[in-house]
């Protein structure tokens, strides 16, 4: 009888004071609307032995939208844009991870806002693993993706109220998210 191995899972937290959450958004014939969301959380539990039983929950509050422009960011949490109002929180969960060309890694989950939920399909690139200073083991990378807001009850685009503001359809999604190894046998939240 041969012995397998217990699957070799652990833990990860984002740090987000050393991560980003961006976006932009090309409005018709205007430059494009660049912004992040201040305040989020993220977490990773790492299968290392099977790659594709690993997940990993974001969750964003929708009203630290930052554009950069008050007046554009009051409008968007009054009439639909992803932040408080019609959704205070935004979570993705991911469903499954699976490898892709040039070392990246496919990750397919669920994006929930405005109380909708939709499948999202985002790329991983590993970009650095090291432990730092203190002994903690980190691990950066670049999650991007592209949504149409559309499909989450985004508004900009036809409502009165937007006093002639228009948005694009598409998010464009750019994460970079350095992570960080819970020491083993800590407890806490998974994702």
């Amino acid at each position: 009888m041969t012995l397998t191995p217990p699957a070799a899972r652990t833990h990860w937290d984002i740090d987000v004071l050393h991560s980003s959450l961006a976006f932009s958004v090309r409005p018709p014939g205007q430059p494009p609307v660049e912004g992040r969301f201040e305040r989020w959380t993220g977490h990773l539990l790492l299968d290392e032995l099977r790659l594709e039983r690993s997940q990993v929950e974001i969750r964003i509050e929708g009203a630290s939208v930052n554009t950069h422009e008050l007046r554009r960011d009051a409008q968007g949490r009054r009439s639909g844009f992803p932040s408080s109002g019609l959704a205070p929180t935004i979570t993705f969960r991911s469903t499954r991870i699976e490898p892709a060309p040039q070392d990246h890694y496919r990750m397919v989950g669920d994006l929930t806002m405005a109380m909708v939920r939709g499948t999202v399909i985002l790329d991983v690139q590993p970009l650095a693993h090291a432990t730092d200073p203190w002994g903690a083991e980190r691990a950066v990378y670049s999650v991007t993706s592209s949504v149409d807001w559309r499909d989450y009850g985004g508004a900009w685009n036809r409502t009165p109220e937007t006093e002639g503001l228009r948005f694009g359809e598409q998010i464009q999604i750019d994460i970079t998210a350095e992570t960080v190894r819970r020491p083993d046998g800590r407890k806490g939240r998974s994702a």
